[in-house]
Formats: structure tokens, sequence, C-alpha cells
């Protein structure tokens, strides 16, 4: 079954997300780095957004940062350093190695629900004509799609 609309929305979230998870980062932190080559704002202003949407989306995306999504983001970032410490590690296991890129994967499954769940929330504040924009504007600003199944919109 195609959701294409629903991929759109992940896309949207994306730009959303960098600044999030930008705000919920340690001070002197780099934080995540953004893909393309437009910040959210402009983002939102190119799509469309009325201030009311934007005051609600940002309202809705320290909420989620603040809470389970920047938990799991958190713990995953550090699942993830412990990980690349033991693929440097000429001591380490195979076993060793192996638990801890599974904690990596099951924590990265854990932050994909959570901005689904953010993104049902967001999805609700747009118009159809946000998403066509916002479509477009991600095969724009991150190149082809990668390969995905048809109907992916370039995931």
């Amino acid at each position: 079954m195609r959701h294409p609309a629903r991929f759109t929305l992940a896309a949207l979230a994306a730009g959303f997300l960098v600044s999030a998870a930008a705000l919920a980062a340690e001070p002197g932190s780099m934080g995540p780095r953004p893909h393309g080559d437009m910040d959210h704002h402009a983002f939102m202003d190119e799509i469309g957004l009325t201030e009311d949407q934007q005051g609600k989306i940002h309202d809705i995306l320290r909420q989620h940062m603040e809470g389970p999504l920047g938990e799991q983001m958190h713990a995953f970032h550090t699942a993830h350093d412990a990980l690349d410490v033991l693929i440097h590690d000429p001591s380490a296991t195979d076993q060793q190695v192996t638990d801890s890129a599974n904690a990596v994967a099951a924590l990265g499954v854990k932050v994909a629900l959570e901005r689904h769940h953010m993104m049902g929330e967001i999805a609700a504040l747009l118009t159809p004509e946000q998403i066509a924009k916002a479509r477009e504007m991600h095969k724009t600003h991150h190149g082809p799609p990668h390969g995905g199944p048809e109907g992916m919109e370039g995931f």
C-alpha cells in the first residue's frame, strides 16, 4: 500500500527535527547536521505556514523533544558513540560489537516511532497544498530518490 503523504510529512519533519534537536542539544555540542541547504524557518515560510501553524508546530516539536523523542535521540546518540568506540577497539569481540550495534538499531526504531507520532500531530495542522509544496521542496533540496520502493518520494 502506498502512503506518499506520510513520507512527505516525514520529510517535512526532518527540517523541524534538526532545529528541535539543536535546541535540545547540550551547550557546546554540534548537534545533528541538517540535510539540504535550507533551514527550517525558510522551509516553513516557503510552504506557506501561517504564524499560527508555525507556533503550533514549534510547540509540538518542543513537547516531543523535551519528552520521549528527545530522550530517545539522546539514548541513540549515546549508544552510537559507544558502538563507535567498540568498532575502533581491536580488543573488542565480535559479540560486543554485535550487541552494541543491535542496541543502536533498537533505539533507532524507537526514535522512528516517536518521530512518526510527532508527525501525526503536525500533519493535522497542514493543508493538502502545504503537503504538496513540502514534497516538491524535498525533491529539490534533497536530490533524487535513493532507490526505495515506488511511491516513497525519495525515502
